[in-house]
């Protein structure tokens, strides 16, 4: 009588599931490896922290003129715009010197001349430059004068030796001629102090206009220490650090606050 034979399934079934594990192991084993070398080449360039702090360029801000403090404008840890006032230094001072300045460029324009018109000195030139040419003009009027005399008393020498006129003729032809030689030389010399009249002039112009720039330049740093009164931001940030306060004086170059500038922020782990 045959008997019936029941298979081992469970036997079989074992290597059929560990032929699927390994391929899923595999998978796993390789996307792991991936995994970990990213991170270490992430770990390579950046840095990570539960400890840091926002930082950012430091900016100081000095007072560049002394003198009280009227106003300040700002707190601390205030955020700030370029060019927006800080802080207010008491300008009357700064603003009369603005004042004398302007009186003194005034008086410096009118001797120099400013804004096409002619000042003081130039006039003096064209003055002395008219006197100039009338003074040649008279110069020429005397040298003919002086050379007609010369020729008058010539020819009177000439009558008198021929006994043609008299002796009293010959004396008014000198006279006439020795004063048309002194007219000459007294012509002579007025055009030698025109001439050095006009010189001097010149040389006048010259200073006046030094004078002239010079008080421009005066008034132009006038101004430039009234506007420094006027404390500004210098970039656009954050205050930090004020160490100024309503009535204080200060002096050129004093610190008054600091600004963290908003161009340049890093994070700086500690």
């Amino acid at each position: 009588m045959a008997s019936n034979v029941t298979p081992n399934t469970t036997a079989s079934a074992a290597p059929q599931k560990r032929g699927k594990m390994l391929p899923i192991l595999g998978t796993l084993t390789l996307l792991g490896c991936v995994w970990a070398g990213k991170t270490w080449w992430y770990n390579q360039s950046h840095q990570t922290t539960d400890n840091a702090q926002v930082d950012g360029s430091i900016v100081p801000v000095l007072a560049k003129v002394g003198g009280y403090v009227k106003a300040v404008r700002i707190a601390e840890n205030q955020p700030v715009k370029l060019g927006q006032e800080l802080v207010q230094i008491d300008d009357a001072e700064y603003a009369v010197r603005v004042q004398q300045a302007e009186a003194e460029l005034s008086a410096a324009a009118y001797v120099a001349g400013a804004g096409g018109v002619d000042g003081q000195a130039e006039a003096q030139i064209r003055g002395a430059a008219s006197q100039g040419q009338v003074v040649q003009a008279q110069i020429l009027a005397a040298r003919a004068a002086q050379a007609k005399a010369a020729a008058d008393l010539a020819r009177m020498k000439e009558l008198v030796g021929k006994q043609i006129v008299s002796r009293q003729q010959l004396d008014a032809a000198q006279a006439a001629y020795d004063q048309a030689s002194a007219q000459l030389t007294a012509t002579e010399r007025q055009a030698t102090s025109a001439a050095a009249q006009l010189s001097n002039a010149e040389i006048g112009s010259k200073f006046a206009l030094a004078r002239y720039t010079g008080a421009q330049a005066t008034l132009n740093n006038a101004r430039l220490q009234l506007s420094y009164t006027k404390v500004e931001a210098p970039v656009t940030g954050t205050v930090s650090r004020k160490q100024v306060e309503i009535g204080q004086l200060v002096q050129a170059g004093q610190p008054l606050l600091t600004l963290v500038s908003d161009s340049a922020v890093w994070i700086t782990a500690n």
